[in-house]
């Protein structure tokens, strides 16, 4: 071969940099990210991404799973089961085809029935060895929540919801709707918890832990559910209002609380109240009140005397020391007097429907929750505002308001919130104007209350400093 052939053959040299005339190309630089191992257990076991937010993820809400974020993950109570038989430790070798052979119970000799080509024999049952889970898997915290969901959703059907009514619709219609909306399934979950802690008084601490569990979830999703609000969930969104709303009274009432705001926590049952009042005037009442909602016809005035002449109790005589309030708000010339004269006009609407007038008296032996909660329902804004403030004539109308909670006390959620807000209410207010209290603590403490001045006798009172007239409450 010639040495023009051999130069031919020869690859040419590639060109480098470092050649004379080379330049380097640019390099190229790699993004940098951020890669977080924060992630809750379920998002890793099942490899998606996890939104970390706590107290528990969105996956997790989404999938109805115990987020190991949330506290409750690691308060489960172990269910005690008996030990299993040990199972036979398989050898090693190529596996089974067939792995379920040993809980059918085939055998080759078995006869063959020719027509229908398959084994005459029946199946036998499963054996204990094979049907048993491990002692890891009962305790695992997929298997106690699946327990706990069943105890739950059997508390509210055989107690909790006669809370509601005798009715058939919180029992057996409410249920199949929470299915679809966890939303409105975990606060009947949060509900029947909190009626367990007192039902098993041994077992309380963990159904509160549950409870909160379920009601931090039901919020959650709810709150999420307000920026989509349509024909499709308005009932499960309303069914959810009604739950979280009932839940915050199943709560022990703590120190600076006063039910549309707390110095302590969060009242999150306000803003859903909203969001439901956003549903009635964007969608209409038929958006809700339909179906499993529809509203039952009253009972009339015959049939009302006939079921409560006996056990009702005495009207309390609301009509003179809330119409004297009333009249000095509406004369007193503050700025603010129009929203605490609606307060009150809305106010006494409750009292009239729960406890009737000197002329038509009503003597239900137990307050209906949605006239009173009516109050609260109604209540304007910058009224809210100024309980937040700790104005006076405010929290003495949420003291008055106090008298109708004590009519609903039949109910085990409501126990003690009457007491509460009339305690916390003439701990705020100065001395000078808790002669204020002086009806409605005669009213929830009974004849035993503290004596004073009616207030409805003298549009005044003696102070050390001299006389304070109505107006200056405002």
């Amino acid at each position: 071969m010639s040495p023009q052939s051999n130069q031919a053959n020869q690859r040419p040299e590639p060109s480098y940099g470092s050649q004379v005339g080379g330049e380097l190309p640019p390099r190229r630089h790699r993004r940098g990210h951020t890669k977080s191992r924060a992630g809750c257990k379920n998002c890793k076991r099942r490899k998606v991404k996890c939104d970390e937010l706590k107290p528990v993820c969105g996956n997790c809400i989404r999938f109805g799973m115990v987020c190991d974020f949330s506290p409750i993950s690691t308060q489960h109570i172990p269910v005690k089961v008996p030990s299993p038989e040990p199972v036979e430790k398989r050898k090693p070798g190529r596996p089974r085809k067939y792995w379920s052979q040993t809980a059918v119970g085939h055998n080759d000799n078995d006869n063959v029935d020719p027509e229908l080509g398959s084994s005459s024999n029946t199946l036998s049952e499963p054996s204990p060895s094979s049907m048993a889970l491990s002692p890891a898997e009962l305790t695992s915290p997929l298997f106690t929540s699946v327990i706990d969901y069943l105890d739950l959703m059997h508390c509210w059907t055989v107690h909790t919801a006669a809370s509601f009514g005798t009715g058939d619709v919180w029992r057996n219609q409410v249920p199949p709707l929470s299915f679809q909306h966890p939303c409105l399934c975990h606060s009947i979950l949060a509900m029947a918890a909190q009626h367990s802690s007192r039902l098993k008084p041994l077992e309380s601490e963990r159904y509160v832990v549950l409870a909160e569990h379920h009601y931090e979830l039901a919020v959650r999703e709810a709150t999420l559910q307000l920026g989509h609000l349509s024909l499709d969930n308005a009932q499960a969104m309303y069914g959810t209002m009604v739950m979280v709303s009932f839940y915050y009274f199943a709560r022990t009432p703590s120190p600076g609380d006063l039910l549309v705001f707390s110095d302590g926590r969060t009242v999150h049952w306000m803003p859903l109240l909203q969001g439901v009042k956003y549903v009635l005037q964007t969608l209409g009442h038929s958006a809700i009140f339909h179906g499993i909602f529809s509203i039952e016809p009253e009972q009339d005035e015959s049939e009302c005397s006939q079921d409560t002449t006996s056990l009702g109790s005495p009207s309390p005589t609301w009509l003179e020391p809330l119409t004297e309030l009333a009249q000095m708000i509406e004369q007193s010339d503050h700025p603010f007097s129009p929203c605490y004269a609606q307060a009150a006009s809305d106010l006494m609407h409750c009292y009239q429907a729960t406890y009737g007038t000197s002329n038509n008296p009503l003597s239900y032996n137990d307050g209906k929750f949605p006239d009173i909660m009516g109050w609260l329902y109604r209540m304007d804004d910058q009224f809210i505002l100024h309980l937040q403030e700790k104005m006076p004539v405010p929290l003495i109308l949420l003291a008055y308001f106090a008298v109708l909670l004590k009519s609903l006390e039949s109910y085990w959620f409501m126990e003690g919130w009457a007491k509460h807000l009339l305690h916390e209410v003439n701990g705020i207010l100065d001395p000078q104007y808790t002669k204020w209290l002086d009806w409605p603590a005669s009213q929830i403490m009974g004849p035993d209350a503290n004596s004073g001045m009616d207030i409805y006798s003298n549009h005044c009172f003696e102070t050390t400093t001299g006389m304070i007239m109505p107006e200056e409450l405002i």
